[in-house]
């Protein structure tokens, strides 16, 4: 007997338990699914609270004993929850996703005058961060074919990455690991921290800034920028691709 379509074995329904903060207990019943469509169905419950319901699908998070469980997560994969399990919905008000600076008209940076910036930060649904910022600034050195803007302060790429940690829509970002690239009068280390600001669809960040050295005295240090959330999901710039 050769095995037709119909005979592939299914996915076998599994009942989940789904605790909110607030005391609800809801009781679903599940196929193979990823963790991102169970969510998506929980907020169409009216059984779950209304902040839940109304906040970003991204923001939720089902928590399995003490592990997020990952967007992807498929509930047939032997890692996941099993029948009866209980899982608890929480909203974490973290920032996720991809926010980018608007490009600035070439000399009018946030920096200083004659200054131009890009900048993106990456926030994963984990916590983790990854800031990369090309800074620029117009001198009047003599540019010839073996000048080099990194080596005479016209030129810095810098990359940041680590752990964030919320106190309202205020957050510390930790870093854990940096890439620099360009001469930087700042002492920024390992285990610093900058600070941020979730605001809707934008994060306002403190980061460091190199440029404005040539033309105004000593690169301005830490100033604070606006980020826009990039809504249509565009590949933040990988570090490699760039130095």
């Amino acid at each position: 007997h050769i095995p037709m379509a119909t005979d592939a074995p299914k996915c076998a329904t599994k009942t989940l338990h789904v605790s909110t903060p607030t005391g609800e207990d809801i009781e679903l019943s599940c196929e193979d699914e990823t963790i991102l469509q169970l969510k998506m169905r929980l907020q169409s419950s009216e059984q779950v609270p209304e902040k839940f319901r109304t906040a970003p699908t991204r923001a939720l998070r089902l928590v399995f004993g003490t592990e997020v469980l990952p967007d992807d997560l498929h509930l047939s994969d032997p890692a996941g929850p099993k029948d009866g399990d209980q899982l608890s919905l929480i909203v974490s008000l973290a920032p996720c996703g991809i926010y980018k600076s608007e490009i600035s008209e070439v000399g009018h940076g946030p920096a200083a005058d004659n200054t131009w910036i890009i900048a993106s930060a990456d926030f994963t649904d984990h916590g983790d961060f990854t800031i990369t910022m090309e800074e620029s600034e117009i001198t009047s050195d003599d540019e010839d074919e073996d000048y080099d803007p990194y080596e005479n302060r016209a030129a810095w790429d810098h990359c940041y990455r680590g752990t964030v940690q919320m106190d309202g829509s205020d957050f510390r970002m930790t870093i854990t690991s940096m890439e620099r690239k360009g001469i930087f009068d700042d002492k920024l280390s390992h285990g610093d921290e900058l600070l941020g600001k979730l605001g809707h669809n934008q994060v306002e960040l403190q980061l460091p800034f190199a440029a404005g050295g040539c033309n105004s005295g000593p690169g301005p240090g830490l100033l604070w920028i606006t980020l826009m959330q990039d809504i249509l999901g565009r590949s933040a710039p990988k570090w490699d691709q760039r130095i």
